[in-house]
């Protein structure tokens, strides 16, 4: 064990605690020598890994007072569609080593998740075919910019196709 001396910054006594776990000599070798000496002491340093808490997401299945589509409709025609079911059931029991029917689906398989026996992609819900029209309607009567919502929708519709 070394001795410690008697004069220390708080600094310096940490990192002799620290080294002084281990058998070592040091011995001083000028900077000339040193070819990576100044890459050495540029480096960044290394950032503490915090988990920061992501915020929650909200989820508004039947929240509306008259829903143009209900949960249970969205699982039964989930159910009903040759794709959607199989996907449903793959999230739930988990996912097989490849599937090549479903290829849009399996490259995204991490994004799908399941509540109220509803299939969700990210936090939207996965609307099967046969409710995309009344959905489309209800989302158009009451959004002043229609473009860009049909837009949206058709693209999570073709997701839903593949």
């Amino acid at each position: 064990m070394k001795l410690t001396p008697d004069i220390l910054s708080p600094r310096m006594l940490r990192w002799f605690q620290m080294l002084n776990a281990y058998d070592f000599t040091i011995i001083h070798r000028p900077g000339k020598k040193i070819q990576n000496a100044d890459a050495l002491s540029r480096l960044p340093l290394e950032t503490p890994e915090t988990d920061i808490p992501s915020p929650p997401e909200v989820l508004f299945l039947e929240e509306l007072h008259n829903p143009p589509v209900k949960a249970d409709e969205i699982f039964q025609a989930t159910l009903r569609d040759p794709v959607l079911s199989r996907v449903l059931n793959w999230v739930l029991k988990g996912w097989p080593e490849s599937a090549k029917e479903c290829r849009i689906f399996y490259l995204k398989r991490h994004e799908f998740s399941v509540h109220k026996d509803c299939l969700l992609r990210r936090n939207r819900v996965v609307i099967p075919e046969v409710l995309s029209g009344r959905v489309l309607d209800e989302l158009h009567i009451s959004h002043p910019r229609i473009e860009k919502n049909e837009i949206t929708c058709s693209l999570l519709r073709l997701v839903a196709k593949d």
